[in-house]
């Protein structure tokens, strides 16, 4: 419903607005000489177009779409000014609270007073807030064999492991070592990551430097060792 009435009175806002602009070039032809109404939509053309190429090109807009914009806003720069001389000249100092009521009547500024609505994802997450919390139990903690037996056995596999498949393992290893419970198992998974890290530096240690000076947590290492061959 409200997109309909604000359709409706931007199509209405236009009309009025044409309407008014065309009484305004007729007043202008009609009471102001030709060779100044030439000069008065020049220099308005002039501006309209200037404007619309700075603004486009500072928007970082293509250059072929801002250059197709500059004649369509230097055109309509000049008939604005060429009609409101007209009405200048016709009506006087009333001419500016004419451009008042069509400026405060514009859907834009009618759609800036509006009080806004609260859309319905909205309103969905405000009834979701004031629900009472639900609590999801946690993954099941990750089966983890004693540090000792687990450790060496990690050490071997390691070197097993193709470059993809370690950068792989470490980037696993992250969400394990999240989730892990207890200090014990916890230390179990920093000592894998560590493991991981020994790894990839004994491979390749230039890249490995790259890559330690930005490394994340849960980064993924592979773009920095993906051109070796396994």
């Amino acid at each position: 419903m409200r997109e309909c009435v604000e359709s409706r009175h931007r199509r209405i806002w236009r009309t009025a607005v044409g309407l008014l602009a065309v009484l305004g070039m007729a007043a202008a032809l009609v009471f102001i000489g030709w060779s100044t109404d030439l000069v008065v939509f020049g220099l308005a053309a002039f501006v309209a177009g200037s404007a619309s190429f700075s603004l486009g090109m500072a928007g970082e807009r293509p250059v072929r779409e801002v250059v197709q914009d500059v004649p369509r806003w230097a055109g309509i720069g000049g008939l604005v000014a060429l009609a409101i001389a007209g009405y200048g000249v016709a009506v006087g100092l009333d001419t500016f609270a004419l451009l008042g009521v069509i400026v405060a009547s514009s859907p834009q500024v009618v759609a800036w007073l509006r009080p806004a609505e609260v859309s319905e994802p909205a309103k969905a997450r405000v009834q979701r807030a004031t629900q009472p919390l639900v609590k999801v139990p946690p993954p099941a903690p990750i089966d983890l064999p004693a540090v000792p037996s687990y450790q060496s056995a990690v050490r071997q596999t390691v070197s097993e492991l193709t470059d993809e498949e370690l950068c792989l393992a470490w980037r696993r290893s992250f969400t394990q070592l999240r989730w892990a419970t207890g200090p014990e198992r916890r230390q179990v998974m920093a000592d894998v990551r560590r493991a991981y890290l020994d790894e990839l530096e004994q491979r390749h240690p230039e890249e490995f430097a790259a890559w330690i000076g930005s490394a994340r947590a849960a980064g993924d290492p592979a773009k920095f060792f993906n051109h070796h061959p396994n």
